[in-house]
């Protein structure tokens, strides 16, 4: 997955963890980088504007094929539900019953 074995941290998410590498967004995802340096490889898979619904259907097209690396993933971070929890008529809204259904086949698939 990396080229190799090497152990990594996978970040999955929305915007809030797609732009987490930029400073003038306050940088989690660049602090755990500096906190994590050669300790590990941050996979980031932010999307901007996507919800849990959107997450959900194209999972199986953001992550390859684990293989035997699967192993060395030592952590996930699911930051969804910003865009889920926009005014009901806007196209990112996700009702909170399927808001939670969508969160538990999400960390299913990641299992």
């Amino acid at each position: 997955f990396l080229g190799g074995s090497r152990p990594f941290a996978l970040l999955l998410g929305d915007s809030l963890t797609g732009r987490g590498f930029q400073p003038e967004h306050h940088g989690w995802v660049a602090s755990l980088s500096d906190r994590y340096s050669r300790k590990l490889d941050l996979v980031n898979r932010g999307y901007g504007g996507w919800n849990s619904r959107w997450v959900l259907r194209a999972l199986p097209h953001l992550l390859p094929r684990w293989g035997p690396d699967a192993a060395q993933c030592r952590w996930v971070t699911l930051w969804l539900g910003a865009n889920d929890a926009v005014d009901e008529w806007a196209k990112q809204h996700v009702p909170l019953v399927e808001f939670r259904a969508n969160l538990r086949a999400i960390i299913s698939q990641l299992r």
